[in-house]
């Protein structure tokens, strides 16, 4: 080949070359380079649409078949097939499954990160501790307790200050019977003042000293208690006994299920056995009186009396006097309930209603001083009183006013004051003033009264007994106190 020829195909590859040099500059340094600039891309698109997404279907339930959440998975699919294993991408996979609610997917993509060797920040926490948790509780739902296990571990792992996983280990945990793995769990729980973890301390503690056996049939127990199952429940607790005699929870559980059963005899024998193993067993007493009552009188009996304390306490009188008259139907020899009727309709204004049930109470009891009291009251007819003369009106004006002045003088809440307060329900702005007033006049009976009446009607028998019998020192004999002593001593479980 001639040189000069050679020389001329050199110098046109050179420019060839360089010609494509320059096109390849123009377009990118190379396919690395496009690659990164596509994920970049990506990634915008992915993050502009999931701001659409939220601000277009606010307030409302996430869902792929909403089209913009569509538009956003389609761009996060692109962006996983390009760079699957990149943090950003995972990331975004993570959130927006989690907002989606597919919880399964968002773990997934979790596990990815973790396992690339990812720094979980708060970003990624977030979604992934809610995936896991939800995915735990779907698990213990189906009976699948170690795959449960598993999430919550993983839970409580990434994030030790995570309760509801605390929670759900200690509870699991228990109800496998690995009490030694549940007992510091609920501790921990306890010391945090978690809701219910005291309880299930307690019971974690003791479980330590029966067998697996109770354990298990207790667990079993309130399971079906949950569910609605009172039958079932019912035999799991007798079960519960049956392995460990002396479980007092499980005979506490057994009362309360017979109890609302209607079934009075072995709820009373249930709380009687309570009360024999811890006599200190909180509520016990009350609802051996419960099981007791109901037993005598009958559980709508009961049920209606009961819900008439309830009105009564809450200063519903109308409401509480139809609920002790249906209680009264039921059982038309129940002393209480009648008692209770013909007071309310008393404090009403009802007299002939008030008249009638007081009879009737008086035909049982005819030696019930309380019931002579307040039948005689009833019976008698009011005398008019004599006007007072200029004088004594005038005298009397001034000494009605005068104490509030003082009280309000020495910045102490008057008494009227206090039963305006009482009568608004504000019961803490009550008590403080009754207290104040008595604190300045301690003989000050009608303080006494009602400070009797606040406590009982907050169910504070303890004090209301202590009150009443510090107002019957001043007003010995009056019937309206020793009636509420009475009603005070026997609604305390105290003793």
């Amino acid at each position: 080949m001639n040189f000069k020829v050679l020389l001329a195909i050199i110098s046109l590859t050179g420019l060839l070359w360089s010609f494509a040099q320059d096109t390849q500059d123009a377009q990118g340094q190379s396919p690395a380079s496009q690659e990164s600039a596509d994920l970049a891309n990506y990634l915008t698109a992915i993050r502009e649409s999931m701001a659409k997404a939220e601000a277009a279907y606010a307030g409302s339930h996430f869902s792929v078949d909403q089209p913009l959440w569509r538009e956003t998975l389609n761009y996060l699919d692109q962006a996983l097939a390009a760079k699957p294993g990149d943090r950003q991408v995972l990331v975004f996979a993570i959130e927006i499954y989690e907002k989606l609610g597919w919880h399964s997917r968002s773990w997934y993509y979790g596990q990815l990160f973790l396992a690339a060797g990812y720094q979980v920040n708060a970003r990624v926490l977030a979604p992934l501790t809610v995936a896991g948790n939800a995915l735990g509780y779907a698990f213990y739902e189906q009976g699948e307790k170690a795959q449960a296990l598993d999430y919550y571990q993983t839970v409580y792992q990434l994030d030790p200050e995570n309760d509801q996983a605390l929670l759900w280990l200690a509870r699991i945990y228990s109800e496998v019977g690995a009490e030694d793995k549940a007992l510091p769990l609920w501790e921990l729980a306890a010391s945090k003042d978690l809701e219910g973890a005291e309880y299930y301390l307690n019971l974690s503690q003791k479980s330590l000293e029966y067998n697996q056996a109770a354990v298990s049939a207790f667990e079993e127990g309130l399971a079906l208690y949950k569910a609605g199952d009172l039958l079932k429940a019912r035999e799991s607790f007798s079960k519960a006994i049956e392995a460990a005699k002396e479980f007092t929870e499980a005979w506490a559980w057994l009362g309360r299920v017979n109890l609302e059963l209607g079934s009075s005899p072995p709820a009373i024998q249930a709380w009687q056995q309570v009360l024999k193993l811890d006599p200190n067993y909180e509520g016990a007493s009350y609802f051996l009186a419960l099981s007791e009552e109901q037993g005598l009188w009958g559980i709508e009996a009961s049920n209606n009396f009961q819900a008439g304390l309830k009105h009564y306490q809450e200063g519903r009188i109308k409401e509480a006097a139809l609920a002790f008259e249906q209680a009264v139907e039921a059982n038309s020899f129940f002393l209480d309930a009648i008692k209770w009727t013909a007071r309310s309709y008393q404090e009403l204004g009802n007299k002939d209603k008030a008249l009638r049930f007081w009879q009737r109470a008086a035909e049982l009891a005819p030696q019930d001083e309380s019931v002579r009291y307040f039948l005689a009251e009833l019976r008698q007819k009011p005398k008019p009183a004599p006007a007072p003369s200029p004088q004594v009106a005038a005298q009397a004006e001034p000494q009605v006013q005068r104490e509030p002045q003082a009280l309000a003088a020495d910045n102490i809440m008057s008494y009227d004051e206090a039963l305006e307060a009482y009568k608004a329900q504000d019961w803490a702005k009550a008590e403080a003033g009754f207290r104040g007033v008595l604190e300045h006049s301690p003989q000050h009976s009608g303080a006494l009264i009602w400070l009797g009446r606040l406590y009982f009607d907050q169910k504070d028998y303890a004090k209301a007994i202590d009150i009443y019998q510090a107002a019957l020192k001043l007003k010995p004999g009056n019937q309206d106190l020793e009636y509420f002593l009475r009603e005070s001593k026997r609604l305390c479980s105290c003793d």
